[in-house]
């Protein structure tokens, strides 16, 4: 029975946050410069969330974060809820690139690409070549740092899909060092059918990755990279 309370409860509080959300989301596009809208909308989701779900998050090497300088940011993708543990992480400056299909989520999708981001295609070889040739137009054009999941679609548990190498090219053609955050293997079960989740997510900004090395080594590099902090946060998470 309490499970269910704490489900029932969340889930209210979860209907709460998206109406703030779609309530702020347009304030700050319309008051706030462009460059930072994305951060600012990114800090919100996360504290919105984080409070009104009553969720435990641990983060690792925030200082690593550098505002100053301009990144590929890439992280494991385990839900949709990686959103917002990534938005303590989002700086200034940064855009992002989503799947095709959430244009189609009712005001989301709109306000997403308001805000200066983008979508891709997936299985249309022509159409994504046509996204990351723009990207890389405006990472040149507005010296901006991008995040993307370069595993695409979604893994569960601490496996990491193959990586698609779009990153790879937008690091080589901008001239972009790489860098990754890792977050630890979560359920979105645990968030809602407890008061407080009983082992706190992990979320770690790890060493950049150089882009001027070839490309099969930053893609061996990366993966053995999540692949590993993933097993050390699922370590401390379990402590």
């Amino acid at each position: 029975m309490k499970s269910i309370f704490f489900f029932s409860l969340k889930i209210v509080l979860f209907v709460f946050c998206c109406i703030v959300l779609s309530l702020v989301w347009p304030i700050i596009l319309l008051f706030c410069k462009h460059d930072i809208s994305n951060k600012i909308y990114a800090r919100c989701l996360h504290y919105i969330y984080k409070y009104g779900l009553f969720a435990k998050l641990e983060y690792i090497n925030l200082e690593k974060l550098d505002e100053n300088k301009n990144y590929i940011y890439v992280a494991n993708h385990q839900s949709y809820f990686d959103a917002v543990l990534c938005g303590l992480m989002i700086p200034k400056n940064c855009y992002s690139i989503a799947k095709d299909s959430l244009i189609f989520v009712p005001y989301f999708g709109l306000m997403y690409y308001l805000a200066g981001n983008f979508y891709i295609k997936r299985g249309h070889s022509e159409k994504a070549k046509k996204t990351l040739e723009e990207v890389i137009r405006k990472i040149k054009l507005k010296k901006c740092s991008i995040f993307i999941l370069p595993q695409g679609t979604r893994s569960a548990g601490n496996e990491i899909a193959k990586l698609k190498r779009g990153f790879i090219r937008l690091a080589k053609d901008t001239e972009t060092d790489i860098l990754p955050f890792v977050i630890s293997t979560y359920k979105i079960s645990d968030i809602l059918y407890h008061f407080r989740n009983k082992n706190p997510i992990y979320a770690k900004v790890c060493d950049k990755i150089d882009y001027r090395k070839p490309d099969d080594e930053i893609l061996s590099e990366l993966q053995i990279v999540m692949s590993n902090t993933i097993k050390e946060l699922d370590a401390l998470s379990e402590k």
